[in-house]
Order: structure tokens, then sequence, then C-alpha cells
């Protein structure tokens, strides 16, 4: 969980308008993307926090802990995905696709390829990749 601050820290370092927190240590486990929320809104009452996934995830958002309740009460932004489709026209109100280009590399295949010994340096920001590297996070496990 440490380290994973720390390569959060580095890869917003800079932008003034996201801020990381290790708020989710201290709730208990399992941890539900309700109860995040809902910590972060008693700890931080005159902000706004909103949700973003992906569209895999939409597909399967009713599985989720209280997301009914989270439908409610946070804006939730929908990030696309390839061969996920979303009809926007079935959102609820609050619910939004982000028309935003296709990326098409996920964090598994960046895992994946580190720990494959290929350079990956261009797929996240270089602070975070060199931690990886002089860490030794993701080596081969053979």
């Amino acid at each position: 969980d440490r380290q994973r601050i720390e390569m959060l820290n580095m890869a917003v370092n800079g932008n003034s308008k996201i801020r990381t927190t290790d708020i989710e240590f201290t709730l208990p486990r399992p941890s539900y993307t309700i109860q995040t929320l809902e910590a972060l809104r008693k700890r931080y009452p005159e902000r706004i926090f909103t949700l973003i996934i992906g569209a895999d995830n939409w597909l399967s958002f009713n599985r989720w802990k209280d997301y009914d309740k989270i439908i409610e009460e946070y804006p939730i932004y929908i990030y696309p995905r390839r061969s996920y489709d979303i009809d926007e026209r079935s959102l609820p109100a609050n619910v939004k696709l982000c028309h935003a280009p296709i990326i098409e590399i996920s964090s598994t295949q960046i895992r994946q390829g580190i720990s494959e010994g290929k350079n990956m340096n261009y797929f996240i920001p270089r602070p975070v990749y060199d931690y990886i590297i002089n860490h030794g996070l993701y080596k081969n496990k053979d």
C-alpha cells in the first residue's frame, strides 16, 4: 500500500487539480467504493467527489456494494473501453459517458511488459517507471 501511494504521489506531482490520499488505509477490509466515498465526504465536506470507472466496470456495476446509493449520491463518469458498448440513453441522470480516446493498453499489459523486461517507460510517468525498476517491482517470477 505504501509503495502504491508513493507512486501515485509521483504520478500526480505538479498537477494542482489532483491529490492523493491514504484514507483507504484506515477503512475496514475488504474496502468498498461506497465506504471510501463516504469517508472522503465526511473528511472533506466542502468537496464534490466523482467516481470514474471504465465501461467494463459499469456493465457489472449493479453487483457493487450499495451501487444504487453511489448512483444517487455521486456523479459518475464512464471511460470508454473497446468491446464494452454503453447506451448513453439508458444511463441515470448523473452518470455520463466520457467521449475520450480509447487507450489501447491496460495496467495488466504494463505490469506484464515490465515483468518480461520490456521497456514500458512511455506508458507511465517516468518517475513511477524508475521507482518500479529500482524497487524490483513486477519482476519475472520464473
